[in-house]
């Protein structure tokens, strides 16, 4: 599970988070988690047939959030 790229949203404030996996976590402009989607027809979800949850999204939070804190000069609005 690798971040593959980060998205911002400047209009509603928020961080689309994807992952190697398929999956796409949102952040909003706190960095925490909001919703997620599962893109491409390999994505975790359809390999298993769940969404993460628990420990597994926590990881996917966690991971995210420090990607997006360590990049924050990259974005034009401050990050909390």
């Amino acid at each position: 599970m690798k971040i593959t790229g980060v998205t911002h949203h400047s209009g509603h404030k928020t961080f689309a988070v994807s992952f190697d996996d398929g999956i796409t976590i949102i952040l909003d402009k706190n960095l925490e988690y909001n919703t997620m989607l599962s893109v491409g027809t390999d994505s975790y979800y359809l390999k298993n047939g769940k969404w993460p949850s628990g420990k597994k999204l926590q990881t996917r939070v966690d991971s995210s959030a420090a990607w997006i804190t360590k990049n924050k000069n990259r974005y034009k609005f401050k990050v909390d």
